[in-house]
């Protein structure tokens, strides 16, 4: 035991006289000075390129799917079939109709001829004029009946046609959301179509950036996979709200006709949009440690040591990092050596300014 407790004494001992040594061992660092800017950065992002205008193609009316012919991928020209819908009930609909308006048209005949007959008696004063009046009553009830009945038709006529769906633009089949046999609902979506004409890029951008002054702005856009394409595009809109699903910002870029024809949907991009931090200092990413509330940097005091300062960042990039707060203009961060720094080690500056 007395062995024990001699060899336990010797080691903190020699820890006792390290410790000093440690501490009084000058740590060799280099600084960098704190200047605050107005800064801006430059994101690099990917995105993807989208139809410009996008359709669903569905029946005006509710019934049974009889064929969806395009296949995803296909492109439709306007004018194309591209689905049909059971007839049956529109078809009987149509005949009713008709039958209907034929009813009505003999019925407004007859009491065309009766009014015509009745004047005449009525100027040879066989007809009394409250007889006459009532004749008049008849053929105005049989005109609107006639004209009601015509507009069934029409109706029914157009929903027959539209058991028909046809495309009303050019375009490329994205995805089938009904086949055959299918019972959809009215203006169910039946395909998903992109037009031909017209690409955007779209991008989702960290919604903590201040990204209203991009609308307008020229960005370059590269494409991913061989062969590499590059092209310029105009920021054409930035979503107002946080997207749910990526938690992120959406930017869309509006490409030239002539880039529009050089890519396919859902091509990914690279593109490099600029913007706005506010003021900020930029300082080598080396500065920055980890400090017990986050990140934190050494500063220079004029005692000759460093203390340990929190500050907030407003943005990284691989080789530096933009402080918005915690630091004096004018300031000295340690950069070189800032990870080996504890609270009052001695430190021998060099005379270079990072």
């Amino acid at each position: 035991m007395s062995a024990c407790r001699l060899l336990f004494t010797a080691v903190v001992s020699c820890l006792a006289l390290a410790l000093p040594l440690a501490a009084g061992a000058p740590l060799t660092v280099t600084t960098a000075e704190v200047h605050y800017d107005d800064t801006g950065i430059t994101l690099e992002l990917t995105g993807l390129i989208t139809a410009r205008d996008l359709v669903t193609a569905g029946f005006a009316n509710a019934g049974q799917v009889l064929a969806v012919y395009p296949e995803a991928g296909a492109e439709v020209a306007v004018g194309d079939l591209l689905a049909e819908q059971d007839p049956t009930q529109a078809r009987e609909a149509l005949r009713a109709a008709e039958a209907a308006l034929a009813a009505a048209d003999a019925a407004l005949l007859r009491e065309e001829r009766e009014i015509a007959r009745d004047r005449e008696l009525s100027r040879q004063g066989y007809v009394s004029q409250a007889q006459l009046d009532v004749a008049e009553e008849a053929l105005t009830s049989a005109r609107a009946t006639s004209a009601q009945a015509a507009s069934r038709v029409d109706a029914a006529q157009k929903a027959l046609a539209e058991t028909r769906l046809t495309a009303r633009v050019a375009a490329v089949v994205l995805s089938r959301q009904a086949e055959a046999g299918q019972v959809v609902g009215a203006a169910q979506p039946v395909l998903e179509l992109a037009g031909l004409e017209g690409r955007d890029a779209v991008f989702v951008a960290p919604a903590h950036y201040n990204l209203t002054a991009l609308p307008g702005t020229e960005v370059i856009l590269s494409t991913i996979e061989p062969p590499n394409r590059s092209f310029t595009a105009e920021v054409h809109q930035v979503a107002p709200m946080i997207d749910s699903n990526t938690g992120g910002i959406r930017v869309t870029l509006r490409l030239p006709d002539e880039a529009a024809g050089q890519v396919m949907l859902n091509e990914p991009v690279e593109g490099h949009l600029p913007v706005g931090i506010g003021r900020a200092a930029g300082i080598p990413a080396q500065a920055l440690v980890r400090g017990q509330g986050g990140p934190a940097v050494w500063v220079l005091g004029a005692d000759g040591f460093a203390s340990l300062t929190p500050v907030r960042v407003a943005h990284y990039t691989s080789d530096r990092v933009f402080v918005a707060e915690g630091l004096s203009e004018g300031a000295r961060v340690i950069v070189k050596g800032a990870a080996q720094l504890f609270p009052g080690r001695a430190l021998q500056v060099q005379d270079v300014q990072e």
